[in-house]
C-alpha cells in the first residue's frame, strides 16, 4: 500500500494556500515599502510597512494553524479508514 505524500501545497486545502499566497505577498510588499522608504532618504521605518509586514508575519502564523489543523485531519482519516 503507498501513501500519498505529505506535502502541504499539494495536499493542503484552498484555506492554507490562499493564506500562505497573502502572507507573502503581504511580506513582500512590507520589505518593498522599507526599501522605498529608505532608499528616498528617510531615516527611520514608519508604522505602515512594519503593519504590513506584521500582518504578513500573522499570517503565515495562521497558515501554520491551518495546515496543523489539516494535517490531524488528515491522520484522523487515515487512522479511520485503517480500522
Amino acid at each position: 500500500m503507498s501513501t500519498p505524500p505529505l506535502d502541504p501545497w499539494s495536499r493542503g486545502s484552498t484555506a492554507y494556500r490562499v493564506t500562505v499566497l497573502l502572507a507573502f505577498g503581504l511580506t513582500f510588499l512590507g520589505v518593498i515599502m522599507v526599501v522605498i522608504h529608505l532608499a528616498g532618504g528617510g531615516s527611520s521605518v514608519p508604522a505602515v510597512p512594519i503593519a504590513v509586514l506584521g500582518a504578513g508575519l500573522l499570517l503565515h502564523l495562521i497558515g501554520t494553524g491551518i495546515r496543523m489543523r489539516d494535517a490531524k485531519r488528515n491522520l484522523q482519516n487515515r487512522k479511520g479508514s485503517a480500522s
